[in-house]
Formats: C-alpha cells, structure tokens, sequence
C-alpha cells in the first residue's frame, strides 16, 4: 500500500474515531443525572419488587416479588426488570443504573457494526455504520432506565446471528447464540415480532447445511436453536402477556400509522421493486433486504389491526427506524462495492450519510446526541419550597416515584431541609386511571383531594399541568426548567 493510500485509509479512520467519541461524550454527559421520569423511576422500583406507588422506605423484594410487580405494573415482559434486579445489587446510584441501558447501546452499535461488515465484507464501512444509531430519535435512548436500548441490543445482535448461521456452525455455538437471544426476546414485546422473523430465517440457514448433515443431527440442530426461542416465548406470554393484557387488545396508548411515515412507505415500496428486479451483486444484502420489509410489513399490519404500535417518530419506533438506516446503508455501500477500497475517497462520501443523519435528527425534535437531562432535573423544584413546611408537601401520582426515588436513593437523601417522609403526601393511584387524557383534565375525585388540603400546602407535578384546570386556590410559585411546577395553596 502506497504512503498516499495510508494516509487516506488512517485519516478516514480518524475522522470516524473522533465522530464516535464526541457523540458518546455527549450522550455520556446524562449517566450523572438522576432525575427519574415516572416510567423509570417505576421501572427501577419494581426491580426492587415494589413498584410505582409502593410506601415510602418500602423494604425490597424478592426474585419472585419482581416477576409479580411486573406483571402487574408494567408492560413488557421484564427482562429488562430482571437484569436490573441483579445490576442493582452492585448499587443503585444513578450512574450505575443508567450505565446498563448505555451499555445495551454501545452493544447495539457494535452488532451493527459486524452485520454490515457481515454483508458488505467492508471493514470501514463496518466501522462507519455504527454511526447510524447516533441519528435515531428518542432523545434519552442511551441511558434511559427502560428496556429500549435492550430491545434494539437484541434486534442488533439477532440480525448478526442470522448472518452467522449461514455457514454451518458446532452445536455449542448453536446453542449459545440461541440463547442469548431468547434472553433479548424478554425485553419488549415488538421484539418478539422481530425474533419471530430471525427465527425462520435462521431456521431457513440451518436448513441450507442440510447436505453438511445427517437427517437425524439436522433435526437437533432445529431443535437446539428453537428450544431456547419457544421457552422465551412461552415465559413472556405465562408470565407477563397473560396478566398484563389478558383479551390481547389494543394498548391504550399504542401510536398507529401516520400520514407521516409516507417517505417510509415509498422507500419500502422501492426496496420491493429493487428485489424483484435488481440484479444483486450480493446474497447477503438480498436477506438483509428481505429481512427489513418482512419485519416493517408484519408490524405495519399489526398497526392498522391496533395490536402492536407501529411508528418511526418516537422512542418506541427506534428499532424500526435502526433497521431502515443499517438496510439503506448497506444497500448503497452494495451498490458501489466494486469502487469500494480502504483507501478510495467514496469512503467519505458514504461518511456523508450518517453524518447527515445525526445533523438531521438532531435539529429536529426528541433529538439523540444533543438531548440533555440537565432539562428534567427534579432536585432544583425543591428550592421553591420554603422550609420548614408547615404541612406535607403534596405530590402529584406522576411524579410520586421519582421524587421517592431521589429521596430514598438520590443526592436529596440526607438533605437536611425535608423530613423524609414525613412532610409528603403522595397521591396514589394508576396515573392511565386518574387522568382523563381526552379532556386533559384533573378527573373530580382529585379536586376533592386538593380542596380538602389547608392553606400554605405545597404541591409538586409536571408542568404541563398549566393545561389542566386546577382549583384558583393552587399558584405556581416556581418552576425548574420544562417539565416540573410546583403551587402553592394561598
């Protein structure tokens, strides 16, 4: 290799390097924020065995606690629950917790990288293509304590394994790969929409060794891979789906197909075509291809039925709009593959897509890399509370588990200033019952709460309660940022 074609190759390496380490420099900057929305702090909780609206200093529960409180409290299978069951053990600080969904990402980002490198066999391209996760929506994707970043880990390392299985592979490797796979399937249910697709085309890839294999060992190679999958399966629907859903309805705040996703449409409607009539230069990329629409036209169906929601615009539809990117990427990296070199400057013309795409998402709303949490810090409301308080700080159901949270758990646990628990009150009760979120509007019974409570009583919640209609009694003396208010009773 010629000087010249060196420094090309390291400069384009380089460039990439420091893309990567600014972008999860950024994203690192919330591990040490520990404001707590009520979906983590109530994921956290029932981790613990407890729950959303649990009494304050509850003691923890057991292994079996946890399954219980899920099933009951959330809506995904808990996998995700049951890692953190264990990975709290350790501590439960804040940048502990939130370094396990950061590490669920950077294990995202890495099986992208071996899928692409897998189909394109293009180790820069490789590389780059890890970029495409910096670019997704969701803002707290990284270091949110949900099972989000679980679930695009598992797709991730799924489509890796079904690239894998192509060559024949020992029944050891079979097994563990199986595995842990049916260990991701435990994280949400749209990921088992996802397994159910890498399952038949893994099945379809082991098939391909049949002349490699006896009748006989071809059947236990299928039913060492499918054991694990169907336990999985079973697990999620005995012990979560069951109880959570029980009639299979649709879920209440399940987000279906919009006008938006248009440009979605088409593009899938063009992958189709390129199918049926593209020449393709590689086997792989037709799978890969294959594999993106089957998964987008199940889910697309499961939408318009209102069984499964299928969207590209939030935190929910991040695996969808992951596995467009890595098909898209790949597809054009495919194209161009002849051209393709370590040191040929297309290279950075195919830097250029990423990159748009992190600049794109990230002026847009609910951005990735430049999202902070530094906006929904809880700990600042507390200095609008004059104290000593003459009676409990109310707290609304919404932010009940998150202010437990920071008071248990958090900097404000030794905080001098508050009696903890003593000078709160917490409203209880589930917050899809106590709000009218077609009105938005307070239901009457928590009017009645907030009549009864005397004068100079403080009150905690979100602020987009300034569209709710409170009693005139109840002013805003202070606010933090975007999101949290607190009133005061005058």
């Amino acid at each position: 290799m010629r000087t010249q074609d060196k420094i090309i190759k390291y400069l384009y390496i380089g460039i990439v390097t420091v893309i990567y380490a600014v972008c999860l420099y950024m994203l690192g900057r919330n591990l040490t924020f520990e404001s707590l929305n009520y979906d983590e702090a109530g994921q956290f909780f029932m981790s613990q065995g407890l729950n959303h609206y649990s009494e304050p200093n509850s003691v923890s529960g057991s292994l079996w606690d946890v399954v219980i409180q899920n099933q009951h409290y959330n809506r995904d299978p808990g996998g995700f629950t049951i890692i953190l069951y264990f990975w709290s053990m350790i501590s439960c600080n804040i940048v502990w917790l939130r370094l396990l969904p950061f590490l669920f990402f950077i294990g995202a980002i890495a099986f992208t990288c071996m899928t692409v490198y897998e189909v394109t066999r293009k180790k820069l391209m490789a590389f780059t293509s890890g970029l495409l996760l910096m670019a997704l929506w969701g803002g707290s994707l990284p270091y949110c304590l949900r099972a989000y970043a679980m679930e695009l880990c598992g797709m991730a390392y799924g489509l890796w394994m079904i690239f894998k299985l192509r060559q024949p592979q020992s029944i050891g490797k079979l097994a563990t790969y199986s595995i842990i796979f049916a260990l991701f399937l435990t994280a949400r249910y749209t990921i088992i929409i996802f397994g159910a697709v890498y399952a038949l085309f893994g099945i379809y890839n082991i098939y391909s060794w049949k002349p490699a294999l006896s009748k006989r060992k071809y059947l236990i190679y299928i039913g060492i891979f499918g054991l694990p999958l169907l336990l999985s399966v079973l697990y999620s629907y005995f012990f979560a789906m069951r109880i959570q859903n029980p009639d299979a309805a649709a879920m209440d705040y399940a987000v279906y197909l919009y006008t938006k996703h248009w440009p979605f449409k088409v593009v899938m409607a063009g992958l189709i075509f390129a199918i049926a009539t593209y020449r393709w230069q590689s086997t792989p990329m037709r799978l890969l291809t294959i594999i993106c629409i089957s998964v987008n036209f199940i889910c697309m169906t499961l939408g318009y039925l209102k069984i499964l929601p299928w969207t590209l615009l939030d935190i929910k539809g991040n695996c969808f709009v992951w596995l467009w990117y890595t098909t898209v990427f790949t597809l054009s990296v495919d194209l161009f593959r002849k051209k393709m070199s370590d040191y040929s400057p297309y290279n950075y013309a195919f830097l250029c897509i990423p990159i748009f795409f992190i600049i794109w998402t990230n002026l847009s709303t609910r951005f990735l890399v430049l999202y902070s949490l530094r906006d929904e810090d809880i700990t600042g409301i507390f200095d609008n509370i004059k104290t000593p308080v003459q009676h409990p700080i109310m707290v609304n159901t919404e932010m009940s588990p998150s202010v437990r949270y920071i008071f248990e758990h958090g900097s404000l646990k030794s905080d001098s200033r508050f009696h903890y628990p003593s000078d709160f009150l917490f409203l209880s009760g589930d917050r899809h019952s106590d709000w009218n979120e077609a009105e938005i509007t307070y239901r009457p019974k928590n009017f009645a709460i907030l009549d009864n409570r005397p004068v100079n009583t403080y009150l905690i919640s979100y602020k987009y309660t300034n569209m709710i209609t409170f009693p005139e009694s109840y002013q805003p003396v202070g606010t933090h940022k975007i999101y949290h208010l607190v009133f005061l009773k005058q």
